[in-house]
């Protein structure tokens, strides 16, 4: 398997389940790093340009990953969590960051940065709340129950598989936002 960004490598584990789910908690990171800085990042008229490149940047990464979970994880979760209505929060809350990015691309757009600082504080919030924030939830109770309770290694190694060509190919092709 390998970290699912740059493609398979070697890696001392044999433990799939923890290196899948650290492949995630290291995207979940950056997603939140990443939005972090947008939203409180000082921004002089001389860095707009860079500024709306990174920003630009974040959210094809995110839109990639929603699409990585919408398309592969969610259903994988379907199919192995006990209880899949936990499942219903996240794909709500992917609707409401799907809404914020399309207000941050017009946004970017019109060179209204004040206002694409607030929507990547409302998307940070949302995915970094302490408790009861989006990617807590994924990390700390979904993830763990399908994986380490209910899949085998193989549907993990054939889902990571799948994540592997679909991030790439999405990657490869898929448009900026604004430029």
């Amino acid at each position: 398997m390998g970290n699912y960004l740059w493609g398979p490598k070697k890696v001392a584990s044999k433990d799939y389940f923890e290196e899948f789910i650290f492949g995630q908690n290291g995207v979940h990171h950056v997603i939140k790093r990443s939005f972090t800085i947008a939203a409180s990042k000082k921004v002089a008229p001389a860095e707009a340009d860079s500024f709306k490149q990174f920003v630009d940047l974040s959210a094809k990464f995110l839109l990639v990953h929603h699409l990585q979970e919408d398309e592969h994880i969610f259903p994988f979760y379907r199919k192995h969590l006990k209880d899949a209505t936990a499942l219903e929060g996240e794909v709500h809350e992917h609707e409401e960051v799907s809404r914020l990015l399309a207000d941050l691309e017009e946004d970017l757009k019109q060179d209204k940065i004040s206002d694409a600082q607030k929507i990547c504080a409302a998307i940070r919030d949302m995915m970094c709340d302490n408790v009861n924030g989006h990617l807590v939830r994924e990390e700390k109770i979904l993830t763990p129950e399908a994986f380490r309770e209910h899949a085998t290694e193989k549907e993990v190694r054939d889902l990571s598989t799948a994540i592997h060509a679909m991030i790439k190919d999405h990657m490869n092709k898929m448009d900026s936002l604004i430029f």
